[in-house]
């Protein structure tokens, strides 16, 4: 992917409606993209500026754009780690199985 696509997605970022491989690969992106970086805050901070401006719609927790990028910095990681997990469990989960499919034809 190339910055523009990477800018097609700043929206929906900012609205939490990525999902977990393009929130990881954005942020990612912006950590070493300084242009993407700094376009991406101040798109952030424009929307942020207009929701607080428009009380109708104003999100519960605002947060600084540096704090956006670390939170779902760390939403990214757990993610990651959720996933490991959940393939290092089925895989324990079919070895033992296998081990008394086994265990019970040989008896």
């Amino acid at each position: 992917m190339d910055c523009r696509d990477y800018h097609r997605q700043f929206i929906d970022f900012i609205n939490d409606e990525l999902g977990y491989h393009e929130t990881s690969a954005l942020v990612s992106h912006v950590l070493h993209c300084e242009e993407c970086a700094s376009d991406l805050k101040n798109e952030y901070l424009m929307i942020m500026g207009m929701r607080k401006l428009d009380r109708d719609q104003t999100p519960k927790n605002i947060h600084t754009y540096e704090e956006k990028i670390k939170i779902m910095t760390k939403k990214c990681r757990r993610e990651k780690i959720f996933r490991i997990l959940s393939v290092l469990f089925l895989v324990a989960c079919t070895g033992i199985s296998v081990y008394f499919f086994i265990k019970g034809l040989i008896l």
